[in-house]
């Protein structure tokens, strides 16, 4: 609740109140206070929340769930082998997701460069098939 409150400050120009509610739900979690599923719906909250702000005060919030990445932690997906962190991966998406917004993607450097890295990859594709095809 914290982070959609924040998001609603923000768009009513009070970065003040946004800032202060957004820290604290990124404190919430990333404190052992909360159970493995709140603390990663506080963290997913929150990014949700970030998406919406500035890149350079987005980013800051972002690094701070990024360095306590270890704190979002499941107990549900273990396998004789190993234990696959859900919560961790699901973070790393969203984090992923808030940094590269539609903005981001719309600039014309970005755009450029998946351009021609769309390019490459046609033409890998063409000469692999000509390859195998054997012209």
């Amino acid at each position: 609740m914290r982070a959609s409150l924040a998001e609603g400050y923000l768009l009513l120009k009070d970065e003040a109140r946004a800032s202060a509610l957004i820290e604290s739900t990124i404190d919430a979690a990333l404190s052992g206070e909360l159970n493995h599923t709140e603390r990663y719906d506080a963290g997913a909250a929150a990014l949700s929340a970030l998406r919406h702000w500035p890149m350079e005060t987005r980013l800051p919030q972002v690094r701070r769930l990024l360095q306590g990445l270890d704190r979002f932690t499941d107990a549900y997906t273990a396998s004789a082998q190993r234990i696959y962190e859900t919560f961790k991966v699901l973070m790393l998406e969203r984090i992923v997701d808030t940094v590269a917004d539609d903005v981001t993607f719309e600039s014309d450097t970005v755009r450029g460069y998946l351009d021609e890295d769309e390019q490459s990859l046609r033409r890998r594709i063409i000469a692999d098939w000509r390859s195998a095809c054997g012209r």
